[in-house]
């Protein structure tokens, strides 16, 4: 049924002729799925650019532009969650042991 063709139908075709739409029909999935993961890269690979823009600005102590790049991240993702996809948590990391003392960013 989900392949477009009834059970009965497909106990009628020749094996040769099932054969061949049955691999039409998985050849149409794999085609689907290569555009479903080529858009999942595309997106991926946006957020990506912008994450190490983010971090590359942290390095460099400029607090407003990591300040607008983590703005601008977290609206891509939440973008993406309300158009559909799969929710994301941005999870923030704060040492008060003092391991990690140095120059303050912000």
């Amino acid at each position: 049924k989900r392949l477009g063709i009834s059970a009965g139908a497909a106990k009628q075709m020749a094996p040769a002729d099932l054969y061949n739409f049955l691999d039409g029909k998985r050849q149409e999935q794999v085609r689907k799925k290569h555009v479903e993961i080529k858009g999942n890269l595309k997106g991926a690979t946006e957020r990506d650019k912008l994450t190490h823009k983010y971090f590359d600005s942290l390095l460099a102590s400029d607090s407003a532009k990591a300040m607008k790049l983590l703005k601008d991240l977290h609206k891509l993702i939440s973008t993406r969650t309300l158009a559909g996809g799969r929710g994301h948590h941005l999870v923030f990391c704060l040492d008060e042991s003092g391991s990690m003392r140095g120059q303050p960013w912000a």
